[in-house]
């Protein structure tokens, strides 16, 4: 199946980005990993995402996307509708 290139493929581009620097950060540690950061430019989206995921304890492992409590009791009053 492919896919439409739409908002489904940027969302998952951008999952995969901050998936990406979580990987980064747990792989390299602090110090290397700002070094890189430094050293690039993201879109102030994916760094706050980035920043959010971290927190909940994305390390980076493919297909991981944490979700809060409020996003997943939106997703699920979603699904009932």
């Amino acid at each position: 199946m492919l896919l439409n290139k739409g908002n489904c493929d940027q969302d998952y581009l951008h999952k995969c980005r901050v998936r990406e620097l979580c990987r980064l950060r747990n792989v390299y540690g602090l110090n290397k990993f700002r070094e890189y950061v430094q050293k690039s430019h993201f879109d102030e989206q994916v760094w706050r995402d980035f920043t959010h995921q971290w927190k909940l304890g994305n390390k980076g492992e493919v297909g991981r996307w944490e979700l809060t409590k409020s996003s997943l009791q939106q997703q699920e009053q979603g699904t009932l509708l």
